[in-house]
């Protein structure tokens, strides 16, 4: 209903009905009413070729109005029940909306499942994990040897599971050790050839070197005498105290250590370390003979250590192309030989830093260290910078127990537990 001109108390009524019941969107609008109707010209054609009919206006008498609004009520009861009724879905609608939630159900459980035995161990009642948690095949968890013969089966373990491989000069002079030659090597027809000054007797080698093989060595804190191994590919070493100091490796030669690889092949005697890659060693300290020997290049950081005694970046002659040292302390000398380049960041050095080919970077670090240099000179390029605005290290794990044994006489209630520092 709208209101007419110049009559402010009267009425007008508008239907729209479809022009042509074929093309029901062609419409046609009338204002119903007495008096004068006056014709509007026709709407211009739709898209499709046709057009509505006439608008018509003109003033609505109140009869009509009354009986055009009874029919308008009519009609508007008419479309709210077929509102209501539209809003029920039919049957193909309850079979889809059953069938979606069957499969929503479906695809719930079987992550559920998914996601439960990818665990492996069910959880206890509260929602923690196993703690201690179970331990992998590649992981070890070692305590401190109470006599000789414990640490020498530790040592023969961990040689067999972590450290490279190695051949004697025997079988490499008899071919075992130059690939094809091994097929064609027996006892009858081997030469027995002397090992010439200054080799060794066996050497490591790199046959590890794309390997599957992966091995972490957890030491729970005490201290470990007379165990001396070799850290080879793919292995780190952890001690689980909460100081370095937790976990000492004593009256060793050479405790955890890495020498130059492949002393018969590589420049003989010497070997290399140029690929002696992917190792770590990691909070724990070393008080070993020899000093600790760390012939690496990329990718075998060593962190958190307290070397008590020279730390050796290098083997005799052998080529090595660099590494990082951060968060150590270093009682004795830190020798780079020939190490190409090395990053120390906060390392406290007790009685300086030697050698060194091509670049020493020192971050934070305090005590006997280099003075800075261009290298134009003679010598390696040495940067220093002494007062880092950020200083971030890596976390690390320990295990909440007293020094002892963590594999005998424990119940659930005192298993050792493993937690994260920083």
């Amino acid at each position: 209903a709208v209101a007419v001109p110049n009559q402010p108390k009267s009425k007008a009524i508008m239907r729209i009905a479809p022009a042509d019941e074929d093309d029901p969107c062609t419409c046609t609008a009338r204002l119903v009413g007495p008096g004068d109707v006056r014709p509007l010209p026709p709407p211009p054609p739709t898209r499709g070729g046709r057009g509505g009919g006439p608008l018509e206006i003109g003033p609505a008498s109140p009869a009509a109005h009354d009986r055009d609004d009874s029919a308008g009520r009519r009609a508007r009861l008419r479309r709210r029940a077929g509102d209501v009724k539209s809003s029920f879905p039919g049957r193909r609608g309850v079979l889809s909306v059953l069938c979606l939630m069957l499969t929503i159900l479906v695809a719930a459980a079987i992550a559920i499942t998914s996601i439960m035995g990818s665990r492996g161990t069910a959880a206890p009642r509260g929602g923690d994990e196993p703690n201690p948690p179970p331990l992998p095949d590649t992981m070890r968890l070692y305590a401190p040897p109470r006599t000789k013969e414990e640490a020498e089966e530790m040592r023969a373990e961990i040689e067999r599971i972590a450290s490279d491989p190695t051949v004697t000069w025997e079988d490499f002079a008899a071919g075992s050790g130059e690939g094809d030659d091994a097929a064609e090597s027996t006892p009858a027809n081997r030469t027995a050839r002397p090992r010439p000054d200054g080799y060794p007797e066996f050497t490591y080698t790199t046959e590890r070197h794309f390997s599957s093989r992966r091995a972490a060595l957890l030491f729970a804190p005490g201290t470990y005498e007379g165990l001396d191994f070799e850290v080879g590919y793919y292995t780190s070493v952890v001690g689980l105290g909460r100081r370095p100091g937790d976990v000492l490796f004593a009256e060793c030669a050479r405790g955890p250590h890495v020498p130059a690889l492949e002393k018969y092949a590589d420049r003989p005697p010497r070997g290399s370390g140029l690929d002696t890659f992917w190792r770590s060693m990691e909070n724990v300290a070393v008080e070993a003979d020899e000093g600790t020997r760390w012939t690496v290049s990329q990718a075998a950081p060593m962190r958190r250590v307290h070397v008590m005694g020279d730390l050796n970046l290098y083997d005799g002659d052998s080529w090595v192309s660099g590494g990082v040292a951060a968060n150590c302390v270093v009682d004795g000398t830190v020798n780079l030989g020939g190490q190409q380049q090395w990053l120390f960041r906060n390392v406290r050095v007790g009685r300086g830093v030697e050698n060194g080919s091509w670049s020493v970077v020192l971050v934070g670090c305090t005590g006997s260290l280099r003075e800075e240099s261009d290298g134009v000179s003679g010598g390696p390029s040495v940067t220093r910078e002494d007062s880092p605005a950020v200083r971030v290290e890596k976390p690390y794990i320990v295990l909440q127990r007293p020094a002892g044994r963590i594999d005998e006489g424990t119940t659930d209630g005192e298993a050792s537990k493993i937690s994260s520092a920083s």
